[in-house]
């Protein structure tokens, strides 16, 4: 299944990043059907999962190092780059609103982080959606 955003807004995304000088963005909350992988204009990739679509744009000199896309569920994905002698493994999260699901949340967050191979660098972004104190509605 091929994804787009919303209004074909992939070329302004494109200058978005570049005008910033990012070489991976991670995108979530995108309300969308499907995965997959979707070469953009000048050479950068999106790769996308779920609904509601967590995913990565990585820059075209990146975009060759890729080992492995994983999405993991609706809110979690990670991405495993070559880097070197060594590998880089990018973790997108997006933490749900509601409190009865960010303990399962979590844990599979945690699973992911633990899951990455011994000596690899670790990357961490997302939406965490996370509250200070005990007065969520605030």
């Amino acid at each position: 299944m091929e994804y787009h955003l919303t209004g074909g807004k992939e070329p302004e995304l494109v200058r978005e990043v570049e005008q910033y000088q990012l070489e991976i963005v991670g995108l979530a909350s995108m309300h969308s059907l499907g995965s997959g992988t979707q070469l953009l204009e000048r050479g950068w990739t999106l790769f996308y999962f779920g609904v509601p679509i967590v995913s990565l744009l990585i820059a075209p000199q990146l975009s060759r190092h890729v080992l492995e896309f994983s999405p993991v569920n609706k809110r979690v994905v990670s991405l495993c780059l070559q880097a070197r002698d060594r590998s880089l493994t990018v973790v997108l999260a997006y933490g749900p609103n509601a409190s009865v699901e960010y303990p399962t949340f979590l844990e599979t967050l945690q699973g992911v982080l633990e899951g990455a191979p011994i000596g690899d660098s670790i990357v961490l972004m997302g939406d965490l959606n996370a509250h200070v104190g005990n007065d969520s509605d605030t």
